[in-house]
């Protein structure tokens, strides 16, 4: 049986984004901020405040693959309302159109107005998503336009992925291997539904990847095939599923099984390079293959083998 967890490890310093990559988010993060304060200070709509959320904040977030945008998500806090009454509060469409004029003009591409957040793109290959809160009694609520004010603390549930997240970091590298299993192979499921996933029914296995991931996809897979759903751990607790028709729901099913098979596979194979090729082929070319030894030796063998002289006295 093939132990794969060094070439898992290494796959995953392959998945992580550059450190110019984090310096350009960075810097496209600070401009929007900027030009949030100033726009809500010129109008007199009073202090915000900034908290990173989703996957970059968990460092969760994976290098995209070719002409494929990733996200990063930025929430603007509204202090001016902590201390109001909620019937005093703005109407989620109006926070929505500051966020929106506040963030107009200083990229070549208009943001767009989202249900849940505004959105700013960016020509590196990446988008900011800004979400909009007002702090209550402990609780944030999201100014969704299709729903109102909702509790709904992405803050939470950075916290719950956390908590699980052991020492050595074991969770949040499963959910980057699946991330990049999903880009790979263009799974139906949003990035949060499979963290969710991964985080409720991650088995650890210490040192061993390739052991915790098998482990955490049968789990997943067992527990789809039980109940097709996926609920979101804190309020509004969402099914995230609750959309999908019965046959994208097998279908979805379908790959959590065949990424099984050949996890599976990839374990019962008796070489490294087997189970390489195995897991390359699920996961893409970004997944390191490791040397065919049987191959080197079978060429070692040939160059070493006597040769025989000819009549002419010559090696043939």
């Amino acid at each position: 049986m093939a132990r794969t967890h060094d070439l898992f490890i290494e796959f995953d310093d392959a998945l992580k984004l550059s450190a110019s990559q984090k310096k350009e988010i960075r810097r496209s993060r600070e401009a929007n901020r900027s030009a949030i304060r100033n726009w809500m200070t010129d109008h007199e709509k009073g202090s915000v405040k900034f908290s990173m959320q989703g996957s970059f904040s968990m460092a969760t977030t994976i290098a995209p693959l070719e002409d494929e945008e990733y996200d990063i998500d930025d929430g603007v806090y509204l202090c001016e309302y902590e201390n109001a009454e909620k019937s005093d509060w703005p109407a989620c469409s109006t926070v929505h159109d500051w966020i929106k004029s506040a963030t107009k003009g200083h990229i070549k591409k208009d943001p767009i107005d989202k249900d849940a957040c505004v959105r700013v793109s960016y020509a590196h290959g990446y988008h900011v998503d800004i979400p909009i809160y007002i702090m209550k009694d402990g609780h944030a609520y999201l100014a969704r336009k299709s729903n109102g004010w909702e509790i709904n603390d992405a803050k939470e549930f950075k916290d719950w992925v956390n908590e699980k997240n052991p020492s050595d970091g074991q969770l949040k590298r499963l959910i980057r291997y699946l991330k990049r299993w999903k880009d790979n192979n263009d799974i139906d499921v949003k990035g949060i539904a499979l963290t969710i996933l991964v985080t409720e029914n991650f088995e650890n296995a210490s040192n061993r990847d390739d052991d915790a991931l098998r482990y955490t996809v049968e789990n997943i897979c067992n527990s789809l095939e039980s109940t097709f759903e996926c609920i979101k751990p804190l309020s509004p607790y969402d099914d995230l599923f609750d959309k999908y028709s019965p046959s994208e729901a097998i279908s979805i099913i379908s790959s959590f099984k065949s990424l099984l098979e050949a996890l599976n596979k990839a374990h019962m194979s008796d070489s490294a390079h087997g189970a390489s090729t195995t897991l390359s082929d699920a996961f893409g070319e970004s997944f390191p293959i490791s040397p065919d030894k049987s191959a080197a030796k079978a060429s070692v063998a040939a160059t070493a083998a006597p040769g025989i002289l000819n009549r002419d006295e010559r090696f043939g």
